[in-house]
């Protein structure tokens, strides 16, 4: 069996940060590109069509290639970066913004004492705010307006009130308007806390 692999329409954005897939260039995007501001191109992963021959018989195949480390995803505008991580109920919480990327969101809380319920655990509230500021953060990091339409969340183990949470969120799938998004809670050690699965949806389009 034989298998050839070539990209499939992959070009890279002006700053050659990272790939993405070209899409049609729609009315508003034209007249924006003519000085208007327009929001960060569309980022999606690389895309590979694989050519498998079996004796005398080949098929296609599309493979996609998804972001494994931070450093994977897109660097952002400074001026947008800026004003996301002023966001005043994080800063309201103590969280701390570790990293922030088209897509992707890292951020860190140390838990205080004001944060347990009465059983004298972590809130579960304060762990789910964690996760939805690293959520609110990746799903706006492309430059266009968006608010959560839902999220899910599951609580996976119960941690000491003077911990510190990371959580981390990244970007699964961006449509036109629906994106998906999963926000990993963890202890700085890494043992989990918290998983979240979130829908956002753009407002801007």
């Amino acid at each position: 069996m034989r298998v050839h692999r070539r990209h499939v329409g992959i070009h890279a954005d002006a700053d050659g940060a990272a790939p993405h897939l070209p899409r049609r260039r729609s009315r508003r995007t034209r007249h924006e590109d003519q000085g208007g501001q327009h929001p960060e191109h569309h980022w999606r992963p690389h895309r590979f069509l694989l050519w498998v021959t079996a004796g005398d018989r080949s098929r296609a195949q599309v493979v996609t290639w998804e972001p494994v480390s931070a450093s994977d995803y897109p660097e952002i505008r400074a001026e947008l970066r800026e004003r996301i991580q002023q966001d005043p109920w994080a800063a309201a919480l103590g969280i701390q913004y570790l990293d922030l990327r088209r897509g992707y969101c890292r951020v860190r809380l140390r838990l205080q004492p004001h944060m347990v319920n009465f059983q004298g655990y972590p809130h579960g509230s304060v762990i789910f705010a964690l996760a939805d500021v690293a959520f609110g953060a990746a799903c706006n990091s492309h430059g266009e307006a968006a608010v959560a339409l839902n999220v899910t969340i599951a609580f996976l183990d119960a941690v000491t009130p003077d911990a510190t949470l990371i959580a981390e969120g990244r970007e699964k799938k961006q449509g036109r308007r629906a994106g998906f998004y999963e926000i990993e809670v963890t202890t700085e050690d890494g043992a989990p806390v918290a998983l979240a699965h979130c829908v956002a949806h753009r407002v801007g389009r």
